[in-house]
């Protein structure tokens, strides 16, 4: 499979990445992602053998650093794999660290940002995962609760990266063209999906022309080659899964889905001893990637909203 980038339309192979790795705190995101240098050295991608990304090398991890070094990055950006791949990683180490300060609308001078609004409002997420190993910790000894803490965070920690994936490429300009100074549009996997399924069908039934066919053909190809796979239950995988972080209603059952289905609370406890067991997740993990409305309320408040929350729930899936 070729690996010039003007044979695919974008890098969706990246959507996966983690898919095999056991990611379950903090630390383990930073030594998958980076090896940490001096804050001289230049961005370098280290590629394995089959060109999924292995390491990207930062400048820096500390935390006082780490706000003026991303914002270099996100400033100096252009429309290439290696910007996009190098932003994508540096924002999940972002959002896994709430000690960064938040950013700024007018901090944002980049041209190769198509919404700076939406663009800021991510780079704002911000998940305590530390809170949350601590909080996992107090219940090992709980007879009420069961949870496996690596398993659970690690389908936290893809989830957050899938989401910030699809988040990302909505906001920025991405051209697979030699000409990257021409840009003016972002990353619809929806619509790249829909093109690739009418073309797909069109050549099929043979609803093609002689003026139309190799830029159909074309399509399809690089389709394919954005996720530098030859194992098409892989690509099925990926395409079901882009098509589901491209749909809120899909992505937040999903997230809904991995909280419950990780989290096993004892059926003899009333509502109001299983609610308070499970407030903090909902507290530190809910409301940051699917109800941000509810950030800034008072805790009275919000424990209101998730009481609400869990009645509603079971509706949410037959609506």
């Amino acid at each position: 499979m070729k690996d010039s980038l003007a044979h695919s339309i974008f890098p969706f192979y990246q959507f996966y990445a983690f898919d095999n790795d056991n990611l379950h705190s903090f630390e383990c995101i930073k030594k998958r992602i980076f090896t940490p240098k001096n804050r001289f050295y230049q961005h370098k991608i280290k590629n394995n053998i089959d060109d999924s990304i292995n390491k990207i090398e930062l400048f820096t991890t500390q935390n006082n650093l780490f706000k003026e070094d991303l914002l270099q990055v996100i400033n100096n950006l252009n429309s290439s794999q290696l910007s996009f791949e190098i932003l994508l990683s540096r924002i999940l180490l972002l959002i896994f660290n709430p000690e960064i300060d938040k950013f700024k609308l007018e901090e944002i001078t980049s041209n190769f940002i198509s919404n700076k609004k939406e663009f800021v409002n991510l780079l704002n997420y911000r998940i305590d995962l530390i809170k949350i190993e601590e909080l996992l910790k107090d219940y090992e000894n709980n007879l009420y609760i069961k949870i496996d803490p690596k398993k659970f965070l690690n389908e936290i920690i893809i989830y957050t990266y899938k989401f910030i994936f699809l988040k990302l490429s909505e906001t920025y300009y991405y051209s697979h063209s030699p000409n990257i100074q021409k840009l003016n549009k972002t990353i619809n996997f929806k619509e790249l999906y829909k093109t690739f399924k009418e073309f797909s069908i069109a050549i099929e039934k043979g609803n093609f022309t002689i003026n139309n066919i190799d830029f159909m053909n074309d399509f399809i190809v690089k389709f394919f080659n954005s996720f530098r796979t030859n194992d098409l239950n892989l690509i099925e995988k990926s395409i079901e899964e882009l098509n589901q972080f491209s749909n809120f209603k899909l992505s937040k059952n999903r997230l809904i889905n991995i909280i419950d289905d990780n989290i096993k609370i004892d059926s003899t406890l009333s509502s109001t001893q299983k609610n308070r067991l499970l407030f903090p997740f909902f507290k530190y993990i809910t409301i940051v990637l699917i109800h941000r409305e509810y950030l800034d309320l008072e805790e009275r408040e919000l424990k209101n909203k998730f009481r609400k929350f869990q009645n509603s729930k079971n509706n949410l899936f037959t609506k």
